[in-house]
């Protein structure tokens, strides 16, 4: 069973997504994949206005203040704003996100928020030590289409790759 989910701990949130109980690869994921602007804009307006995005880009992002592979979000303290966050769908990498928003999370729980797009990857080791500190608030069921999109890179390399990627994430 795999799906896509948003959740929120505390103040927190997470967003669950994928139609594949396994992982992308790293060989696969070497591009980024960004929220569908118009589920990002519902959720926006649902939840509140999310302030900073963390693990963007220049070329991929979805606010206008964020925080990019070379800035290193993970370098920043995650407190006192709204914080938006679609990390790579790692399992490594989740878990590094998820220990440091606990973590940062309780150094101000009443002035801090923060949203992540996951996939509901259930056996991972990061869903089961952090799924109890957050709130699923939306989840995209197993063949949802429309939940994420690629942005464009021309080389007929990465067309293939988003393409198996498409197809494991609807």
């Amino acid at each position: 069973m795999s799906n896509t989910a948003i959740s929120q701990f505390g103040h927190t949130g997470m967003l669950n997504h994928t139609n594949s109980d396994e992982q992308v690869s790293n060989e696969e994921y070497e591009f980024d994949i960004k929220l569908n602007p118009e589920l990002f804009k519902a959720l926006h307006q649902k939840y509140g206005t999310f302030e900073i995005e963390l693990f963007a880009s220049d070329t991929n992002h979805v606010l206008d203040q964020y925080i990019t592979a070379r800035q290193n979000s993970f370098l920043t303290e995650w407190t006192k704003r709204f914080y938006f966050g679609n990390p790579k769908f790692l399992n490594e990498f989740i878990y590094k996100t998820l220990m440091k928003a606990v973590s940062d999370f309780r150094l101000a729980p009443d002035l801090t928020k923060l949203c992540f797009v996951l996939p509901k990857w259930e056996a991972s080791p990061w869903y089961e030590t952090f799924i109890d500190y957050f709130e699923i608030v939306e989840e995209y069921p197993k063949g949802s289409t429309k939940v994420f999109s690629i942005p464009i890179d021309h080389t007929s390399h990465h067309i293939r790759l988003r393409r198996q990627l498409m197809e494991e994430l609807y």
